[in-house]
């Protein structure tokens, strides 16, 4: 016989084998019996969406740019944030420590894993936190951001109900509070506001 003809026999024999014969050698279970199904509304009760946000029901910190950790006289409003001095912060880069809100809540590791979209002095880009082990904590990196504050981050870490986000030598570069869900507002070292959410 040639090689063609024995290739063309085991396969054939493997199809009619593998076609005709049940691999599974357990009991043999009967489906559930179907189930009628209740209707999701009697009659056309179901409220209508609403697509304008309501804004008494968002958080603070949230989406409408109300920072609860801005300080000086053009506080919460994101559009007028300028130079931290001219805005009460300190000059000059001092450190500023910012006080836990009341009620904050400890943090775990996981919930500040992966990618975030961060904010500060007017600009905003990508923030990407994972879990390898880096000076003084976790590394982290951004894509997008200028070389300002935003632009030196480079790890992050955890302090009780407080994340610290850092630069290449461990120099802490802002600390942020979880302000909402995937929301964490805060203040640079310089006393910007910063925030990152997703």
């Amino acid at each position: 016989m040639t090689r063609n003809a024995v290739v063309a026999i085991v396969i054939g024999v493997t199809a009619l084998v593998g076609g005709c014969q049940r691999l599974n050698y357990g009991p043999r279970v009967d489906p559930l019996p179907a189930v009628p199904a209740q209707p999701v509304a009697d009659g056309g009760s179901l409220q209508p969406l609403v697509l304008t946000p309501d804004p008494s029901q968002n958080p603070p910190g949230g989406p409408y740019g109300q920072d609860p950790y801005a300080t000086g006289p053009n506080a919460g409003d994101p559009a007028l944030a300028g130079d931290p001095a001219q805005d009460g912060g300190p000059a000059g880069g001092a450190q500023v420590a910012t006080a836990a809100p009341a009620g904050a809540a400890q943090l775990g590791r996981t919930e500040v894993l992966g990618g975030w979209t961060v904010t500060a002095s007017g600009e905003t880009c990508k923030l990407f936190m994972n879990l390898t082990t880096w000076s003084g904590g976790y590394r982290a990196s951004t894509r997008g951001c200028s070389a300002g504050p935003l632009g030196q981050i480079a790890a992050w870490d955890l302090n009780g109900a407080q994340v610290v986000l850092k630069d290449s030598s461990g120099a802490v570069l802002a600390h942020l509070y979880k302000s909402a869900p995937e929301r964490f507002n805060g203040q640079t070292a310089v006393g910007q506001s910063i925030a990152f959410y997703r």
